[in-house]
Formats: structure tokens, C-alpha cells, sequence
């Protein structure tokens, strides 16, 4: 048999639990045919969350590689970091869909399309954190791209999800397009795919060549992870999409994108140890972080729709974690990654309240969160909890995750880092004034008649369930840096 047909064919030992959401995939396809009307959402429910969990455990039982190992001729790369984030993106989907379940946007008759695009989604995520081929890249994250497009418009009858697909569908084919050109760049600069021979083969003869296609590759992940000035479609999406939807397009897409773009600037710009000479990505990157953080923030001050707030602050978290790729070595790698982990629960955990909220009243407005401190006691409880680690408040998980980036800034040391530092606190304190405008109006302002809202039990675990770990995290956070740390020492930085 042939070498590469071995070596293939043994390379699908990694990829057992894709192999199991495919086969669910598929499956759900052939059953939503089968379900009964009335049972098709309960059952389409079950079947999507066992098929994550067994995907779950086959990821549990392959394990954190030692060292790396390349699979599918190099194509994919399963290391630490790979399966790091395989575990994030299984957890985000897990939750996503229970809230799906319980969510009110999403009406029977798209419910099992919308699961089945979630998986698949799931799928291509994993593609994309271990993508090591620039064709296998441009791939999955066009996959990513494709299917997070008919998320946000696959919603019947309503004109605010296809307003927003379409505009969410422009913005990302011309970012792919820009991108794909920069990578034909590369290619034809190097005459490879694979990261790292790209990197072995770049020389500072084509220092102003490298650095245009290198700026082309940027406008691509900087679409994917909202950072400005290619952040422009964010607002619109979140604020047209269904809530699980803007939730999931949060946490994922995003977690995948800084994944993505981690894994190609530290194998294709640095030797290891130093960033090349050639190229001045660190200032590229310390200024993206500046202007992201800044748009966001300020944006964020005047929004009246909680989505859009949640959006704008969306892209400035985007800036605070782009502080980590302004400077080489595992301490940036370690406190983006565990940063994004604790996105993913607390910034989940604003959009349930605001995905109940809609359930309950059919408003995103913050006027309508008026007096829910003394309605709903619990789920406000929980609000402010989520809210206070946005803005980096102990004794929660966000601050911790902005403690380790501004710790790493400070250790890098110099004058531009320590202004970059402090532009980071102060936009954290700014962050605070919009957070509060929420809690004011939950807690503080006068309420003429106290409106009941009803959150039912499920609701009220859901949000419980999520907010226990930001606080847990913020206080014993440990064992979540030490699987972090053992995964970048797993992986091919």
C-alpha cells in the first residue's frame, strides 16, 4: 500500500471525534425526516447533545498529544494547542445548543437546520485551530465563514436575520478575497503551503513584498476575530441574528480566529524564540489592539440595544487579546488563550440573559431591564456577575484573564508597552461606565409598576450553571493555566 495511503489512513486515529459530530451530522439529516412534529425539536435536541458528548469523550480518550504530530501529509496539525481548542469549541457548541433549545427565536420548522449547521460548524472550527497548510487554512476558515453566514439568516419570515447574513456574506467575501490574495503572495514568494517551510524559505530580499501580503493575511483574520478596522459588520450581525446564534458567533468563530492567527504569525514570522527582522508584526499588532480597543469602548458608550453593546465590547475584548500577540513568547500565547476561555463563559452568559430576556418580554432594549433586581432576584444576580467580569472586576475569571495581559505587557517592558498598558486599564475603567448604565438600571432607577418577567427553572440553571465557574475561576483559576501551559508546551510554537 502506499506510504501516503498509510500514513493518511493513520492520521484518522486523531480525528475520531469529527469523525462522530460527521456521522451525527448526518445522521440528525436522515432523522429529521423520521421525528414527529411535535417531538422533532426535543428529539433533534438530545440527539445533537449525545453526539457531542460522545465526541467529547473520544476527544477525552485520544488525549493531549506529547509533542506534535502531523496528519493528513501535513495538512493538520494535532498538538496541544489543537486539541486545547477542540476542547473549548466541543464545550461552547454543548452550551449553545442547550440555549437553542431553550430560546423562543428559533421556531420549529429551522430548529433542526440551525443544530445541524451548529455541528458542522463545530467541525470546521477544529479544521481551522489545526490547519498547518495555507490551503487547508483558507479552507476551513472559509467553511467557518460559509456556514456562520447561513446561521445568521437561517431564520424564516423575518427580514432582520437576512439584513444581517447579507451584510455579514459581503464583509466576508472581501475579506477571504484580500486574504487569499496575500496568501498567493506568500506561495509565490516561497513556493510551498506548509507553515513552516514558508517560514524557512522568506528572506528580508522581499521585505516590502512580504510585508503587503503579509498586511492582505491580517484583513482576513482580523474580519474573522472583529478587530478594527474590519469590525464594521459586527454590530449589524449580532444585533440581527437570533440570540443563540450571537452567542455562539461570539465565542467560536472567535476563539477559532485568534487560534488560527496565533498558530500562523508565530510559525510563519518568528524563528522560535525572536520575531524575524523583516517584517514589524509586534507594532502591527500593538497597533491594531490600540485602535480596536478604543473603537469598541467608546462605540459601546451610547448603544441602547444590549446586543449591540454586547458586540461593541465584543471588539474591544477583541483589542485586549490582541495585546498578547504584541509581543513574542508563551506568556502572550498563555494569556490569550486563557482569556478566551473565560469569554466564552462569561460573554455566554450576558447573551442567555439576553436571549431569556427576548423569550420573555421580545425586547433587547436596556430600558426593559428596569426594577429585574427585585423581579428576578437570581438571573440579575447572575447578570451582574457576567457583566462585572467583562469589565474585568474581582473576584471573577475576566479578572484574571486581564491580569495575565497586562502582566505580560508590563514584563515585556519598554515605554510603548507600558503606554499600551496603560491604555488597557483605561479602557477597562471606560468599559465600566456602559456595564453600569445596565446594573443602574436593574438596581438604582425608580420603578413606577414592577413588571414580572417569569423566568422558568430551566432558565435559572442555565445562567447559575455559567456563572459559578467565573467566580470558581476568579478565585482558583490554576488548574485552568496549567492546561493551557501543558498545552503550549504540546504544541509547534
Amino acid at each position: 500500500m502506499n506510504t501516503l495511503v498509510k500514513s493518511n489512513l493513520s492520521s484518522f486515529s486523531y480525528f475520531v471525534p469529527e469523525l462522530i459530530v460527521i456521522i451525527g451530522i448526518l445522521a440528525l439529516i436522515i432523522l429529521e425526516l423520521v421525528f414527529k412534529k411535535e417531538t422533532k425539536r426535543k428529539f433533534s435536541t438530545y440527539f445533537a447533545l449525545a453526539t457531542l458528548i460522545v465526541g467529547f469523550i473520544a476527544l477525552l480518550a485520544t488525549g493531549m498529544p506529547d509533542g506534535s504530530k502531523f496528519i493528513f501529509n501535513r495538512m493538520l496539525v494535532y498538538d496541544g494547542v489543537s486539541y486545547y481548542f477542540k476542547f473549548l469549541f466541543f464545550l461552547s457548541t454543548f452550551f449553545i445548543i442547550i440555549l437553542s433549545y431553550i430560546s423562543v427565536e428559533l421556531s420549529d420548522k429551522e430548529y433542526t437546520e440551525t443544530l445541524i449547521l451548529m455541528l458542522s460548524l463545530l467541525v470546521m472550527m477544529d479544521l481551522l485551530a489545526s490547519s498547518f497548510n495555507m490551503l487547508m487554512l483558507y479552507l476551513s476558515l472559509e467553511g467557518v465563514s460559509l456556514l456562520s453566514y447561513i446561521l445568521t439568516a437561517n431564520k424564516r419570515g423575518d427580514i432582520r436575520p437576512a439584513e444581517a447574513g447579507l451584510k455579514y456574506t459581503i464583509y466576508g467575501g472581501v475579506a477571504s478575497g484580500i486574504m487569499l490574495f496575500g496568501f498567493s503572495l506568500l506561495y509565490g514568494l516561497t513556493g510551498s503551503l506548509d507553515l513552516t517551510q514558508i517560514m524557512h524559505r522568506l528572506n528580508g530580499q522581499n521585505a516590502a513584498l512580504i510585508f503587503v501580503a503579509s498586511i492582505l493575511v491580517i484583513v482576513g483574520f482580523g474580519y474573522k476575530i472583529a478587530a478594527v478596522p474590519f469590525h464594521q459588520w459586527s454590530p449589524d450581525v449580532y444585533e440581527g441574528a437570533p440570540t443563540p446564534v450571537t452567542a455562539f458567533l461570539s465565542v467560536g468563530p472567535k476563539a477559532a480566529g485568534f487560534a488560527i492567527l496565533a498558530r500562523f504569525f508565530y510559525n510563519v514570522f518568528t524563528n522560535g524564540t525572536a520575531p524575524v527582522n523583516y517584517f514589524p508584526w509586534l507594532l502591527v499588532f500593538w497597533l491594531l489592539s490600540v485602535a480596536t480597543m478604543i473603537v469598541g469602548n467608546y462605540a459601546a458608550i451610547n448603544q441602547k440595544n444590549l446586543k449591540r453593546l454586547l458586540a461593541y465590547s465584543s471588539i474591544a475584548h477583541a483589542g485586549y487579546m490582541l495585546m498578547g500577540m504584541s509581543f513574542v513568547g508563551l506568556i502572550g500565547l498563555r494569556a490569550i488563550f486563557f482569556y478566551l476561555f473565560a469569554y466564552f463563559i462569561m460573554n455566554l452568559g450576558a447573551f442567555a440573559v439576553v436571549s431569556f430576556m427576548v423569550n420573555k418580554t421580545g425586547s433587547e432594549e436596556i430600558g426593559d431591564y428596569l426594577g429585574l433586581g427585585r423581579a428576578e432576584p437570581l438571573v440579575a444576580v447572575t447578570f451582574t456577575i457576567f457583566l462585572l467580569s467583562l469589565t474585568g472586576i474581582p473576584p471573577t475569571v475576566g479578572f484574571i484573564g486581564k491580569f495575565y495581559l497586562l502582566i505580560g505587557v508590563i514584563f515585556e517592558g519598554g515605554l510603548w508597552y507600558y503606554l499600551l498598558a496603560f491604555i488597557a486599564v483605561f479602557f477597562t475603567v471606560i468599559s465600566l461606565f456602559y456595564y453600569a448604565r445596565v446594573l443602574k438600571r436593574m438596581y438604582l432607577d425608580p420603578v413606577d409598576e414592577l413588571r414580572q418577567v417569569g423566568f422558568g427553572a430551566y432558565e435559572k440553571i442555565y445562567v447559575s450553571v455559567l456563572a459559578i465557574p467565573v467566580l470558581i475561576l476568579g478565585v482558583y483559576w490554576q488548574p485552568l493555566m496549567h492546561f493551557i501551559e501543558r498545552a503550549l508546551s504540546n504544541s509547534v510554537f
